[in-house]
């Protein structure tokens, strides 16, 4: 699929928008790894680092993947996660080199058989694939901003619909093929608070902005003002809203 990451400009606004949410995430997590401490762990499609930097308090080796150089420029340097350029359908790594593996909001980019091959060859026999996402649920801590919802599906999705992807689910005991096996399908909410500015950087962010201003439909700048513009009704009287995420996490294990 296109790499809707790449620039410079789409990595700048991803590093300034998103959201940190995923140490949440290895917290979440701990209950199914304990009495893991893993060797050496891999973050794939890690962006900025964000999803790979909290692996470093359940591994003692972190590595994060992720095919945009500017997206890696802008994680940085790091003395605890060494960052590398590379695919996931051709990971540059030996064979049964990490005994843990995280795709954090990027599995249904990929290409689902070449990875999953991929991920079985360098996974350890008894390590662990932790696929997980990350996406709004529509509502609201105090309620009070119940039309966002609305406002998403009828008039910001269709003014910027989404790009084609992959769909992401695995079952509990399903054999996903080419040899792995569905442990544990868990999730969590999570909430963010926005405020309207903040809530703009994080939108311009997906996938369906980006492929908008790529295509050259409307400038970035044209897009933020209608976002801030529209966006107006929901914050009247707030500085920032409290908007819930929800975060299925699945865990795979060779077979």
């Amino acid at each position: 699929m296109r790499n809707y990451f790449a620039s410079e400009s789409v990595a700048a606004r991803y590093a300034r928008g998103r959201p940190e949410f995923h140490a949440s995430v290895i917290e979440k997590l701990r209950p199914h790894l304990e009495p893991w401490r893993f060797a050496a762990a891999l973050d794939i499609g890690c962006g900025t680092g964000a999803s790979a930097r909290p692996l470093t308090s359940v591994a003692r080796r972190v590595v994060g993947l992720d095919p945009s150089l500017a997206m890696l420029a802008h994680a940085g340097r790091s003395r605890a996660v060494d960052y590398v350029a590379g695919r996931a359908e051709a990971l540059p790594f030996e064979t049964g080199s990490f005994d843990l593996l995280t795709v954090s909001s990027a599995f249904h980019w990929l290409d689902r058989d070449r990875f999953l091959a991929e991920a079985l060859r360098v996974v350890s026999p008894a390590g662990r694939l932790v696929v997980y996402d990350n996406f709004f649920a529509n509502e609201t801590e105090d309620g009070g901003a119940e039309g966002i919802g609305s406002w998403l599906r009828e008039i910001h999705w269709k003014r910027y619909p989404y790009p084609p992807r992959a769909s992401v689910e695995f079952a509990p005991g399903e054999n996903v093929d080419p040899g792995f096996r569905c442990e544990t399908r868990d999730e969590y909410q999570n909430l963010v608070e926005f405020t309207r500015d903040g809530l703009v950087d994080y939108l311009v962010t997906q996938t369906n902005v980006i492929a908008a201003v790529e295509e050259g439909d409307e400038s970035m700048d044209e897009v933020r003002g209608w976002l801030l513009r529209d966006l107006a009704p929901f914050f009247e009287g707030h500085e920032s809203r409290r908007l819930m995420f929800e975060c299925p996490i699945w865990i795979l294990r060779p077979r």
